[in-house]
C-alpha cells in the first residue's frame, strides 16, 4: 500500500478532529479543537478555509436540512453541549451558527463537560459523546484475562448521547431540531471519541480512549438500541503500553480502521478484530480518518500538533507535519456517510 501524504500544503491544524468528506465541494470539512474553527480542505488546491464558532468546535456531520451540524459549547467556557449549523456559503446572522438542537445542559450534573466525538446512524440520528474536563481515570488489569477495568474508586462521569429529529415552533413555524437522551448502555464514559457502523448495520464500534479499547454493541437500526456489548480490540498494547484508539471509520469489506493517538499509526482490524495492517504515520498523533475522494477510497486523516505538557504547547519543531491532514490510497471503499434529519 502507498505511503501517506500530507494534502493540506503549509496549513497544521493544533488539534484536527471529525474529518468529513463531502463528494458536493470535493473537499474535506473538519474541526480543529483548540482553535475553535470549522475547517474546509480543497483537495486539488491544498487550500484550507477557517470559519470561527465562539464557543468551540469539538465535531462535524452532515445536515439533510444544508449545510453541516457542528457539535458546540453553550457560552465561553466551551462546556454544555449543543449542535449548531454551519454553512460555508452564509455569514454569521445569516443562518451560520444557529442552533438546532441542545446534546446536554451545562447547568446539570455534567457541568464541566464538553462534547467530543460524534456520528450519524442509517436514520438520521446523532450520535454524541462528551469528555471529563481533567479525565484521570485508573485503570486495573486482571492478570489472568488480560481484561481492562476500571478502578471504581475513580469512576467516569461522561457519556454517550443520542439526538433525533423533532419539530419544534418558531418565529418562522415548524422548524427541525434535535432531541437528545443519554445512552445509559454505554459508560460511564472518560474521553469519548471515534463512533461506527459496520456495513450491514447491526454493529456499533465506540472508543473511549483512555480505556485501550475499541468496543462493539450490537444496533438495532430502526429503534437505535444497543446490546451485547463487547471489546472488540484492544489498542496500544494495554494500560501501560504506547498509543491509545482516536478515531474510527469503517470500509465496505468490514475492515474497521484507528487512528492511534500518541502511536505514530494508523490500524486495520478484519471484522473479528484481527490486526491485519499498519499504517506507518510520520506524525505521534493521528486524530481520526474518513474515507472519501473520487472513487470512495481515499482514507483522510487528521492529526495534531498542540502538546499541552509542552512550554511551547507544540511538537511541530520535532515532527514538522504535525497537524496536517494526510491522504492515503486504499483498495477498498468506506461504508456511506449519513446525514442528519434536521
Amino acid at each position: 500500500m502507498p505511503d501517506v501524504a500530507c494534502v493540506s500544503g503549509d496549513y497544521r491544524a493544533k488539534l484536527g478532529e471529525s474529518p468529513l468528506w463531502d463528494p458536493s465541494t470535493n473537499s474535506l470539512v473538519f474541526v480543529d479543537i483548540q482553535t475553535s474553527e470549522v475547517c474546509r480542505l480543497d483537495v486539488a488546491s491544498a487550500a484550507v478555509s477557517t470559519r470561527p464558532l465562539p464557543h468551540g468546535a469539538s465535531c462535524v456531520v452532515k445536515s439533510a436540512k444544508g449545510g453541516y451540524l457542528v457539535a458546540t459549547g453553550v457560552d465561553d467556557t466551551r462546556t454544555g453541549g449543543r449542535m449548531v449549523r454551519v454553512d460555508f456559503t452564509r455569514d454569521a446572522g445569516d443562518g451560520f451558527g444557529d442552533v438546532v438542537g441542545d446534546v446536554f445542559d451545562a447547568a446539570d450534573e455534567l457541568a464541566g463537560h464538553v462534547t467530543n466525538d460524534g456520528a450519524v446512524d442509517p436514520m438520521g440520528r446523532v450520535w454524541i459523546g462528551t469528555k471529563m474536563p481533567r479525565p484521570r481515570p485508573a485503570y486495573v488489569m486482571d492478570a489472568e484475562s488480560g481484561a481492562f477495568a476500571r478502578d471504581e474508586a475513580n469512576v467516569p462521569t461522561a457519556a454517550l448521547y443520542c439526538l433525533e429529529a423533532a419539530w419544534k415552533y418558531g418565529a418562522n413555524g415548524l422548524k427541525a431540531v434535535g432531541v437528545s437522551q443519554k445512552i445509559d448502555e454505554v459508560g460511564p464514559v472518560t474521553i469519548s471519541n471515534g463512533i461506527a457502523w459496520s456495513p450491514d448495520h447491526k454493529t456499533l464500534y465506540y472508543v473511549d480512549t483512555p480505556t485501550k479499547c475499541v468496543k462493539a454493541f450490537a444496533f438495532d437500526v430502526q429503534t437505535g438500541l444497543l446490546s451485547d456489548e463487547r471489546i472488540f480490540t484492544v489498542v496500544g498494547g494495554g494500560c501501560d503500553g504506547v498509543g491509545a484508539p482516536d478515531g474510527v471509520c469503517v470500509a465496505e469489506d468490514s475492515s474497521v480502521w484507528v487512528a492511534v493517538w500518541d502511536g505514530f499509526a494508523v490500524l486495520r482490524f478484519d471484522a473479528h478484530g484481527e490486526l491485519i495492517e499498519t499504517v506507518d504515520m510520520p506524525v505521534s498523533r493521528p486524530t481520526s480518518l474518513a474515507f472519501g475522494g473520487e472513487d470512495g477510497k481515499t482514507l483522510f486523516i487528521t492529526s495534531c500538533s498542540y502538546d499541552a505538557s509542552s512550554e511551547v504547547a507544540s511538537v511541530l519543531e520535532q515532527e514538522p507535519l504535525a497537524g496536517a491532514v494526510f491522504a492515503l490510497k486504499t483498495d477498498v471503499k468506506g461504508v456511506e456517510v449519513f446525514a442528519s434529519h434536521f
